[in-house]
């Protein structure tokens, strides 16, 4: 991000970070987004083609700026560090996770389940 013009350059481009959207934050990075599979009060899920792995994946899109105070310091870093040493046949895999500054959003791609909910695929196994 250049602080004089606000703007960020990626490859050859420069963007201006008005402009600038999530989906364009996940095709640098490989995923082409799809529908969203749910929504909450500061975060939602969307359903993305990952380049890389070759198949849909889920995308957990937590917004800073909306989550509470106690979520954002206490309960996402906590989550973050679990996530990101599990590694459990019977834990949904998580592949990446990654921020952005501006805006203030966190990035969990996992696998995608095939069930509509986690719950629904908790009862079934």
């Amino acid at each position: 991000m250049d602080a004089e013009t606000n703007s960020m350059v990626v490859g050859q481009r420069n963007y201006d970070h008005k402009t600038w959207s999530e989906k364009d934050t996940l095709r640098t990075r490989g995923y082409i987004l799809r529908d969203t599979l749910g929504e909450g009060t500061y975060s939602k899920v969307k359903r993305a083609c990952s380049v890389r792995l070759q198949r849909d994946v889920a995308i957990k899109i937590i917004c800073r700026e909306k989550a509470p105070e106690v979520f954002e310091k206490k309960f996402l870093p906590r989550e973050i560090e679990i996530l990101s040493f599990v590694k459990h046949a019977r834990i949904i895999r998580v592949y990446e996770i990654f921020e952005t500054k501006v805006p203030g959003r966190v990035y969990i791609v996992t696998e995608l389940l095939n069930s509509k909910d986690l719950l629904e695929y908790v009862k079934v196994e």
